[in-house]
């Protein structure tokens, strides 16, 4: 997995967008999960095959992807 972040600060807050490229070979994924740091929240997650995404309970954000085989 890569990942590439940009932050900025700005009068009363701070935003932080990461752009996470994951590499999957000889094996259907549908879903992804990533545990989020204390404090962030997800404003927004897209993808040219995301169908759905949630941030659970537990700070873990799962995004489902189309089966595009």
């Amino acid at each position: 997995m890569d990942i590439d972040t940009l932050v900025s600060v700005d009068e009363g807050f701070i935003r932080a967008v990461a752009q996470l490229a994951f590499e999957v070979r000889h094996a259907p994924v549908t879903e992804f999960a990533v545990r989020l740091p204390e404090g962030f929240e997800v404003a927004d997650c897209s993808g040219a095959s995301l169908i759905g995404w949630k941030v659970d309970g537990e700070r873990v954000l799962r995004a489902r992807r189309s089966d595009s085989r």
